[in-house]
């Protein structure tokens, strides 16, 4: 899925198991992003630093308090990257439903609208060119 000859697009790691999933939303954003894919939020720190991850785009279906900490982890050691939480049904924990929520940039429910899902994106990281310009001024 990567368009390695236009170092210029802003670099998306879409994390869901369902490998077809990745596949179909990546096609769709490849135009614009570089898209990489994964199954699983483990260990994603190489894979953020070697592919210089803008937004990380997570599915939450069947989300426990592991899946709260590597997110907390992640927004803790890449404060810059954008988090978008993909889900089928919101957890029943409402502490953790809340938690997740206030942990990421914004929710998509899937099945969702891929140009809703594309313009959800292309705001998040117009947004953080725009502060990355403030904080470079």
């Amino acid at each position: 899925m990567q368009n390695a000859g236009n170092s210029f697009k802003k670099n998306i790691l879409v994390i869901d198991p369902d490998k077809d999933f990745c596949k179909s939303v990546g096609m769709y954003l490849e135009e614009t992003y570089n898209v990489y894919t994964r199954e699983g939020i483990d260990y994603l720190d190489y894979s953020i630093f070697l592919n210089r991850i803008n937004l990380l785009l997570i599915n939450i279906d069947n989300a426990t308090d592991h899946l709260l900490d590597e997110i907390k982890s992640l927004k803790n050691n890449h404060p810059r990257i954008k988090i978008v939480l993909m889900y089928t049904f919101l957890p029943e924990d409402s502490a953790l439903r809340k938690a997740l929520m206030l942990n990421s940039d914004g929710l998509i429910a899937k099945p969702f609208d891929v140009v809703r899902l594309k313009a959800k994106i292309d705001s998040l990281l117009r947004d953080q060119e725009n502060t990355t310009i403030k904080n470079f001024r």
